[in-house]
């Protein structure tokens, strides 16, 4: 069978930086081309790539963001089609996440304007979280939901049976007899080593670097329960052969240096973390990479074997500098372990990334002047700042639906006609209860403000490059690559 894959626009619209290959989608790719398929896999914001990594005026990108799902006409959607009929598949798969659903619907309308007869199915965390959503547009057929490497072969196996046995494929959402079926999911998958690389060969479009081929999975699923996050409580664990395996397979095709090891919080467990970097000094693997981990996870040992072994940034959340607010997201930690966490990178001199969150419902305006204080406490050589948006499946959803903030029955048009900062929301004017709108509006756009000088310093663009010096001397096109994003990020 020849499966299309497909990745729907997203940063084309907003003009943000596109980085990283569809781990999801290539994973899938390679589970099925194991299994004798013909697979393509279109990331379709590869098509127009942009530099911009400014993040404070993403609400007004996202304006962008809607204003292209809804131009039939503009090129992204021409050289789709026009890739898509080359391929001729016989079946297509749409990932979609929540803030990307009105573009992945839209995907799915042109394939079926494309190819009626061939089957739609949709995956992602969208389609997990909101099954019965996803089904509701005729374009789309199927909906997979969760880690789908094993359910997508069984999917496939009965499609080639003639489409009977819906009812026992894990995880798998579809129409009968005008009502929507959601069949109950499986477990997700346990031996994550049984599956081959993802397969970044199968990529349709040009346009990579050496770093966006870099992204590694060592582990799935996530030991802790933040308010605000539904992923899977499950964690498994590659082993450190296959991890060294790829990492030396990648490196061999595209010439990778830098690395990202995409795991929810890497240095979970300790022991495997303190393996892990001692392989790769044994072994002689002179490669850079960085991390997402949690700030109860670091220690000053640790910090300093991550960094003998090429660790040159690390990611932390944040969140806020109010305790208050910090208990409320249940993220399990206490201002005073941030505090010792940033002064332990500080005095490394390791770069590190903060992630700060505002717009939570309990918050107040005391609460976000706390969070600027502890910005300037902190000093992060760069400063992420999100706007809170409330998605299914977490705490504070339940909490903004009592507080009579969040919608949990929006309609299908609203993905087409609200910025997706405001999915979900009554009034997007109000999004904290405790503050007016129009005091919470001066107080996040100074906030906006203030985050993008914070990360516009020029010592802070200096730590980066400086930290990224390795992997300029293994592939000197980086350099080119970041300048430009410079240029982008300070031209805003």
């Amino acid at each position: 069978m020849k499966i299309l894959l497909i990745d729907p626009p997203y940063n084309v619209f907003t003009g943000y930086a596109t980085r990283y290959f569809p781990m999801g989608l290539c994973s899938i790719a390679a589970a099925l081309r194991d299994a004798g398929h013909e697979v393509g896999v279109l990331h379709t914001d590869t098509l127009s790539r942009r530099d911009d990594l400014d993040f404070s005026n993403e609400y007004v990108r996202l304006e962008a963001y809607l204003e292209g799902i809804g131009n039939h006409s503009h090129q992204v959607w021409s050289k789709l089609e026009g890739i898509a009929q080359e391929f001729r598949p016989d079946l297509v798969g749409i990932t979609s996440m929540t803030m990307t659903f009105g573009s992945a619907v839209r995907t799915a309308e042109l394939s079926k304007r494309l190819f009626p007869d061939v089957p739609v199915i949709m995956g992602g965390a969208h389609a997990k979280d909101w099954p019965a959503m996803t089904l509701a547009t005729e374009a789309v057929d199927y909906c997979l939901g969760g880690e789908a490497e094993e359910t997508v072969l069984l999917f496939v196996d009965m499609l080639d049976a003639g489409g009977s046995a819906k009812d026992k494929i894990p995880g798998l959402g579809y129409r009968a007899e005008g009502q929507t079926v959601l069949n109950p999911a499986g477990r997700p998958p346990g031996n994550l080593d049984a599956f081959s690389d993802p397969a970044r060969d199968l990529l349709l479009a040009d346009g990579y670097t050496s770093e966006d081929m870099g992204a590694i999975m060592t582990s799935r699923g996530c030991a802790f329960r933040c308010a605000f996050c539904s992923h899977e409580r499950v964690v498994r664990f590659r082993s450190i052969d296959g991890v060294i395996g790829e990492i030396r397979r990648v490196m061999e095709r595209y010439g990778t240096r830098q690395f990202a090891f995409k795991d929810d919080s890497f240095s979970l467990n300790r022991k495997r973390t303190v393996e892990f970097c001692r392989r790769l000094l044994q072994e002689k693997l002179r490669i850079n990479w960085d991390c997402t981990t949690r700030v109860n996870l670091l220690d000053p040992e640790l910090v300093d074997l991550m960094i003998d072994a090429g660790c040159n940034t690390v990611k932390i959340g944040v969140e806020t500098g109010s305790p208050r607010i910090l208990e409320a997201v249940d993220k399990g930690v206490t201002i005073d372990q941030v505090r010792r966490a940033a002064e332990l990178l500080n005095d490394r001199g390791l770069f590190w990334s903060g992630y700060f969150l505002y717009g939570v419902p309990q918050e107040t305006e005391e609460d976000l002047e706390a969070t600027l204080q502890f910005l300037e406490e902190l000093d992060p050589p760069y400063a992420g700042l999100g706007l809170y948006a409330p998605y299914p499946n977490t705490k504070l959803w339940d909490i903004g639906v009592e507080m009579d903030i969040v919608d949990p029955d929006v309609p299908l048009e609203h993905f087409f006609t609200t910025n997706p900062k405001d999915y979900f929301f009554r009034d997007p004017s109000r999004r904290v209860a405790g503050m007016e709108p129009d005091q919470f509006a001066e107080v996040a756009g100074r906030m906006r403000e203030i985050f993008h000088k914070h990360n516009t310093r020029p010592k802070g663009l200096l730590r980066r490059a400086w930290a990224r010096r390795r992997a300029y001397i293994g592939d000197p096109r980086l350099v080119f690559s970041d300048c430009r994003k410079v240029v982008s990020w300070l031209s805003g």
